[in-house]
């Protein structure tokens, strides 16, 4: 039996199943992008509390966003949220798919994992779209409640909403970062628990000693 390092080997299947997973192949992200759509149109408009939410795709040679919600709100107030779907979405997701996928374990583990990875990350990423929405319905029902009656805010009180909403947006809403670090959570969580390290780093292959499952 060749003898390697499962990190080097775990390395390599992730690069290559990374690179083939982010290359733009016609029509797969065209389908993501709609069913992306679908789901945020069903969970936007409950979390605006039935005020009308639409869904459009957008062109991005004009910007990197490839949709917007438009929130419109009772009082005739409308806001726009440009998103990404592919930063937001179809990067966490394969993200830990290629990670799970390329850990040297028993394909029976790894279809498991990816099963239940799949499923935690699109929770992952129904929280996210969630947070986004609220924070954006929240502002726009706040500054239209300012202008149906209206008083003037704190200074601080103004300044403490503007610097939550700004945070919120950027941890929650746009960037890699959180991103990598729950895709990499999920992975742990269903590949690594109880994964023997010392194998991971033997230079023999790890496939030989996990035990046989049931």
């Amino acid at each position: 039996m060749s003898k390697r390092r499962p990190v080097l080997g775990f390395l390599i299947r992730f690069l290559l199943l990374y690179t083939v997973l982010m290359i733009p192949w016609p029509g797969v992200r065209e389908s993501y992008r709609s069913a992306f759509m679908a789901g945020a149109r069903t969970f936007a408009t409950l979390i605006t509390s039935g005020d009308p939410v639409e869904v459009i795709p957008i062109d991005k040679a004009k910007g990197p966003e490839d949709t917007a919600l438009v929130i419109q709100e009772d009082h005739g107030g409308s806001v726009r949220i440009g998103i990404n779907s592919g930063e937001v979405a179809y990067f966490p997701t394969a993200l830990a798919i290629t990670l799970i996928l390329s850990t040297p374990a028993p394909w029976r583990r790894r279809i498991r994992g990816l099963l239940v990875g799949l499923l935690l990350i699109n929770g992952f990423i129904v929280i996210r779209l969630a947070v986004m929405v609220w924070y954006t319905h929240s502002l726009l029902v706040t500054q239209v409640a300012a202008i149906v009656t209206p008083s003037p805010p704190t200074f601080l009180s103004k300044a403490l909403q503007n610097a939550t909403f700004a945070a919120g947006i950027q941890f929650v809403g746009v960037g890699h970062g959180l991103a990598c670090i729950i895709a990499v959570l999920i992975w742990t969580l269903v590949m690594l628990r109880g994964l023997d390290f010392s194998l991971l780093l033997s230079e023999t292959d790890a496939k030989s000693h996990q035990p046989e499952e049931s």
